[in-house]
């Protein structure tokens, strides 16, 4: 693609202007805003400066420094007079403007605000484009700022582009050893942290080993961030790979640069003379040659090569099919009501702040996702009093903003995109629900090509992780939903396809660490589970409530019960199992994974492309300490993949105002997240029932709720049975049901959903316990490795209102 690169003077955007040219990508354009200049008057208008063509005659340098320190949240302005330079140092055009705006919307997600100074940004990108119609992308140099992260994708959506940040979440301190290797000269010019003195660090070269060390000393006794991503530090690159000029500042007289000190030791540098110099011949290098040496990582992370090595190229190879179980009750059977609308009946259903809204369809309708979309005003209507289900979607935007999560099941993914583009105008607020989309075929009810299930909460506290952007890190959204939203305690992991992050393509089998003898299915069932990781980190979860999995065949359900095993293991690895490298080895399994981002250099280490890691030791499981996890066969998955991970992660940052007491007093146990229990009334009831509890709760010992998940080999008649009981019987202290996913193995049968409901709808009655029931009809079943005919989570909430 043809890339527009925004950059600031400062190392990161320049480095991931590199990464860009390195993932195959070709710059265009620089583009830059600036301070306003003392003559308001003028305006803001956008300047263009071009590549010079004498290189012995410098262009004069402004000496309008003034105003260099601009009170922005959004921009880097120290140094900005230098920006001219680097037209002619790169050969390419520098589009400029200057900023009018101010930071008037300070919230993390931004929503359009005219006066705000992200609007500089997009009235830039704008007229850049319109002078390069091919560039597609825009890449910017982002790492933990999601206040800089979020506007740029805003404009990058606005205006039809690209957002790409292959800094994003990328380990600060291997950051600035590849800065090093790459040959940046990056100059302080800002200090603003304890331990950073201003006579000792400005000018400096942060990319020099002694500045890195010092950072790294600054950082073990402060917390300072190495990269500056706290504001420590901002810098100036005087030169670069590729580079045909570099910045030249002699201040051998002491006029070049000045000093200015502030408050608290805060210090920074105002440049009034400059030039450059010629680097060899002054023709440069052709983009590609500027890379040469950079390294990219893999898609990886150590941590994950491990359990690929594991469960593809080592002791557990091979094609192993997962264990087949003799079953003789067949679900098909029995006779029941034909597969037409009106036998997966919409129900709504509402305990303390959570909405579960089930089993939504549009049967025969031209206009399906519409109609879909009107049924859930309904709904959420007897929540709202307020709200009118004939208003326009624009009125109902703030109410769908307390959606979660969405299921939504298709016929068939042939139809991915036209619902997308009909869902997204349901959803004009920043951070739209979480979601799980996956096609089931055939076992769709007659007349329906969608199906919908949607939990919703009234609750104050949400936050979300919706990156649209490519990166090294993780997918961009496919869809408009967001990675990750979290409230009240629990944080729902939209379904995590195995994408290559960089490209948003499927990964190639030259993606496949070097030397791995595992096959692609292997591979992509691991790279999976890394995502779901990353997007649960990034969340602050402290460890899964529940997580199950889609697959397409049933060598992938093998392979993600495998995957599952060595990935939650929480037995540690022995210190003969570490890597003697001098530092400590956190590269292992949980608990270690769920620590801070603090400490994500140890935690997240990705080897580079090309480097081989050696056979590395095996990752210690333990088996009996590991939930069964439920997978479940369905005919399509989007993108064509073969596995998807879904997840409900524990928010270790929920802090609820009413502490509860802990579910079982006499518990003791802080360091298990997970505790299996068989209820001895199920026991008794349903002989075989394999049953599974994961209580949840924070560090302080404050329950967020539970989640019971089982799987049975029984008849339709005999699923509802169980679960009637199951979410009829007594609860824990202070918790009720809240909603309880069905996931029906039909096998081909046309008559397991209607067989199912006719029975669950006469046990109940006019009990509202039948309004709690999401429906997913599937293929087949597993649990805990064992095939099985139903399998079932239910969720269990706290039931005050907060």
């Amino acid at each position: 693609m043809d890339v527009i690169a925004l950059i600031s003077g400062g190392k990161d955007s320049f480095f991931s202007l590199l990464h860009c040219i390195k993932n195959g990508h070709r710059i265009v354009a620089l583009a830059n805003l600036h301070p306003p200049a003392p003559d308001a008057s003028l305006g803001p208008e956008i300047t263009t400066c071009l590549p010079a063509e004498d290189l012995d005659k410098p262009i004069p340098l402004s000496t309008n420094v003034e105003n260099d320190e601009l009170d922005s949240f959004m921009y880097q302005t120290i140094g900005h007079n230098l920006l001219p330079y680097y037209a002619t140092a790169l050969n390419l055009p520098l589009y400029r403007t200057s900023i009018v705006g101010s930071s008037v919307n300070q919230c993390l997600s931004y929503k359009l605000e005219k006066t705000d100074e992200t609007e500089d940004l997009h009235r830039l990108l704008e007229y850049v484009r319109k002078k390069h119609p091919g560039a597609s992308a825009v890449c910017s140099g982002a790492i933990l700022s999601t206040y800089q992260r979020t506007r740029v994708e805003n404009v990058c959506g606005r205006l039809g582009l690209i957002s790409l940040s292959y800094l994003w979440q990328r380990p600060q301190n291997l950051l600035l050893d590849e800065m090093a290797s790459a040959g940046l000269d990056a100059r302080i010019v800002k200090v603003a942290a304890i331990g950073l003195d201003p006579d000792s660090f400005l000018w400096q070269n942060v990319t020099s080993r002694q500045v890195r060390m010092k950072l790294r000393i600054l950082k073990d006794r402060w917390g300072v961030h190495i990269a500056g991503e706290g504001g420590e530090y901002e810098t100036i690159v005087v030169e670069g790979p590729g580079w045909r000029t570099r910045l030249a500042v002699d201040n051998r007289n002491g006029d070049a640069l000045k000093l200015i000190v502030g408050d608290s030791g805060v210090g920074h540098l105002k440049i009034l003379k400059a030039g450059w110099e010629k680097i060899g011949d002054g023709r440069g290098e052709e983009q590609a040659n500027w890379v040469r040496d950079l390294r990219k990582p893999q898609l990886l992370n150590k941590y994950f090569r491990k359990i690929f090595e594991a469960v593809g190229g080592g002791e557990e190879s091979g094609e192993v099919e997962i264990e087949k179980q003799e079953l003789e009750v067949s679900l098909g059977s029995a006779p029941g009501l034909s597969a037409v609308h009106g036998s997966i009946p919409v129900t709504s259903y509402i305990i303390g702040n959570n909405i579960t809204i089930n089993n939504i369809s549009a049967p025969n309708s031209s206009k399906e996702m519409m109609d879909i979309m009107a049924l859930l005003k309904k709904h959420l209507a007897k929540y709202h009093g307020d709200s009118n289900p004939s208003s326009a979607v624009s009125d109902w935007s703030s109410w769908f903003a307390k959606i979660t999560h969405i299921t939504l099941l298709l016929r068939s993914m042939a139809d991915f995109g036209t619902v997308n583009a009909s869902y997204n105008q349901y959803f004009l607020h920043p951070n739209p629900p979480a979601r799980v989309c996956v096609a089931i075929g055939d076992a769709m009810p007659a007349g329906c090509n969608i199906l919908v299930h949607v939990q919703a909460s009234t609750s104050c506290e949400r936050r979300g992780l919706h990156i649209q952007g490519r990166s090294y890190w993780a997918p961009a959204n496919i869809g408009p939903y967001s990675q990750a939203i979290s409230t009240q305690g629990l944080v729902y992991i939209s379904g995590q396809i195995p994408l290559a992050s960089p490209t948003m393509d499927l990964p190639r089998r030259e993606d496949l660490p070097g030397g791995s003898e595992g096959g692609m299915l292997e591979f992509q069932t691991v790279l999976a589970m890394q995502h779901m990781w990353r997007v649960a980190r990034a969340m602050k979860v402290s460890g899964y409530a529940s997580v199950m999995g889609y697959t397409t065949n049933s060598r992938g359900a093998d392979i993600m019960n495998r995957v599952w095993i060595r990935h939650i293991s929480i037995e540690h690895q022995s210190d003969s199992d570490s890597d003697n490298d001098g530092e400590e080895d956190n590269d292992t399994p949980n608990p270690k994974l769920w620590e801070s981002a603090q400490d994500e250099d140890l935690v997240d280490q990705t080897p580079y492309e090309g480097e081989d890691m050696g056979r590395s030791s095996s990752v210690a499981t333990d088996s009996t300490n590991v939930p069964p996890l439920l997978v479940v066969q369905v005919p399509e998955l989007p993108r064509g993949v073969p596995v998807e991970w879904v997840a409900l992660g524990i928010d270790e940052e929920c802090n609820p105002k009413a502490p509860y007491q802990d579910i079982d007093d006499n518990d003791s146990d802080e360091v298990h997240r997970y505790e299996t229990r068989k209820w001895t009334i199920l026991d008794k009831l349903i002989p075989g029932v394999t049953l599974q509890h994961i209580r949840t709760w924070n560090y302080r010992k404050v329950p967020y709720g539970s989640v019971i998940r089982l799987g049975m080999i029984t008849t339709p008649a005999g699923a509802a049975l169980a679960i009637l009981k199951l979410i009829g019987g007594e609860q824990p202290r202070g918790l009720a049901a809240y909603v309880a996913t069905v996931y029906l193995a039909t096998e081909g049968a046309q008559n397991t959903v209607p067989e199912f409901y006719r029975e669950w709808e006469g046990l109940c009655d006019q009990s509202e316990l039948r309004d709690l029931l999401q429906v997913v009809p599937v293929e087949r079943v597993w649990f805990g490795g064992r095939e099985v005919k139903v399998g079932v989570v239910v969720r269990l909430v706290k039931c005050e209102v907060t």
